[in-house]
């Protein structure tokens, strides 16, 4: 199972790596 980012469609393979991409703009947005 996979989740996407809604902000950058980079796509995780855990839901926890996901949460933490998110909170950290650096790699995100």
């Amino acid at each position: 199972m996979s989740f996407i980012c809604k902000y950058c469609d980079k796509e995780f393979t855990l839901q926890g790596n996901l949460l933490k991409h998110q909170k950290t703009t650096k790699y995100c947005i």
